[in-house]
């Protein structure tokens, strides 16, 4: 895996030459932080180029919260789960709120919502 830092950003590549699908890692109430650099660089792992981006840099919070609506009103294919007894930053294994079974089954949906919409072949131009 190779990372770079571009601005206020952290981003990890997986190893050999691209193009390799690509995903951005949206972080929770702490920013960007050594947890989201190990999910960028767990993304790497399973062939993505993952960045992390700061959205607290010179950003308003209220960014997080309008993003589910506007992926649906752009017709953007998304995923959203509440996980009961989940609390914020559940899949952070750093933090006392950890909880490992929603981490897990995240993880899994993550993986599966990019195998069918971000690893699938491009459409070439005949």
């Amino acid at each position: 895996m190779r990372t770079q830092s571009p601005g206020s950003s952290y981003l990890a590549l997986p190893h050999g030459t691209g193009p390799h699908p690509g995903v951005v890692v949206v972080h929770e109430a702490s920013g960007l932080n050594d947890n989201i650099r190990d999910i960028c660089g767990r993304f790497a792992a399973e062939g993505y180029a993952a960045l992390g981006v700061d959205l607290f840099e010179g950003r308003n919070r209220a960014v997080c919260r309008v993003l589910e609506t506007e992926l649906t009103a752009a017709g953007v294919p998304h995923d959203l789960k509440v996980y009961p007894g989940a609390k914020h930053a559940f899949f952070n294994d750093q933090w006392r709120s950890f909880h490992p079974d929603a981490a897990a089954d995240s993880w899994q949906r993550v993986l599966a919502f990019f195998a069918e919409h971000v690893r699938r072949s491009p459409t070439r131009p005949t």
